[in-house]
């Protein structure tokens, strides 16, 4: 086998490793799931010499019946909690821990590692000169991701969003690169800092949006979050029919290909 013919298994195995790891992570034994109440929270901007600014995190505080008495137990997280809002708490073999909240993933863990598992099929037919087989593995891997988009809009959807308005209060400026050789100047990720209130608390969000600009985010802005009234989470962003409109087109592209690819087999067989 060539040595470039190894880089055609790249993004399958990068997938199935990935998808692998987040589901050793999310899967846990039901046992070992508790359902606890945030009793505080504090917002924490860490700071350096020099006025260097690290990662703004989170101090939460909760408590939980694990079955004999109210444990209390307490996480430094990325993510802003309220008084009384509810959390999952892990035990671990080191002790209690709070799930920090994320929203959830467009491709599952299962999916994400049988898309991997797609792929690195893909490239072994590939490199075995198998087209037809080559084009049945690509054209799966577009039509699942095509159903998975359909179906996470369509999940998504059933969020039951309240519109929360917040103001920029700071900028957290996150450094990606530094002046090389190759690279000319530092490069920087600017993130807003929010403060919002919800149930009559003010609280404050480090947003997972970003701009490569400082202009972008000015101190005073409006800034807009969602609450889900359901699950208690707070997202930046509605549901997006470009979800919908790029899962159709992925299903309707597979569905032709798959179907093209099946015809062309059976008809060199007969």
């Amino acid at each position: 086998m060539d040595f470039s013919q190894l880089f055609l298994y790249i993004p399958g195995v990068v997938l199935f490793i990935y998808g692998t790891g987040v589901f050793r992570k999310t899967h846990i034994k039901k046992s070992e799931f508790f359902s606890g109440k945030v009793t505080k929270c504090k917002f924490h901007d860490k700071k350096v010499k020099g006025d260097k600014v690290t990662e703004p995190y989170y101090e939460v505080f909760a408590e939980f019946d694990n079955g004999k008495y109210v444990e209390k137990v307490s996480n430094t997280l990325k993510n802003e909690y309220i008084v009384g809002q509810q959390v999952l708490v892990c035990k671990t073999p080191n002790g209690s821990v709070i799930a920090d909240h994320k929203d959830d993933y467009l491709f599952n863990p299962i999916a994400t590692t049988l898309g991997g598992v797609i792929l690195i099929l893909l490239a072994f037919f590939q490199n075995e000169g198998n087209t037809g087989f080559a084009m049945i593995s690509l054209s799966a891997f577009l039509l699942g991701s095509g159903i998975l988009l359909i179906y996470r809009y369509f999940m998504r959807t059933k969020r039951d969003l309240v519109t929360i308005k917040a103001t920029v209060v700071d900028v957290y400026k996150r450094q990606i690169s530094k002046k090389t050789k190759i690279l000319k100047g530092e490069k920087f990720t600017y993130y807003p800092i929010v403060e919002y209130e919800l149930n009559g608390q003010k609280c404050m969000r480090k947003c997972s949006e970003n701009a490569s600009s400082s202009k972008e985010y000015k101190v005073g802005n409006d800034f807009v979050l969602y609450f889900d009234k359901n699950s208690g989470a707070i997202y930046e962003d509605k549901i997006k029919t470009t979800l919908l409109i790029i899962g159709v087109l992925l299903t309707v592209i597979g569905a032709l290909a798959m179907s093209s690819s099946v015809w062309g087999i059976l008809n060199a067989k007969i």
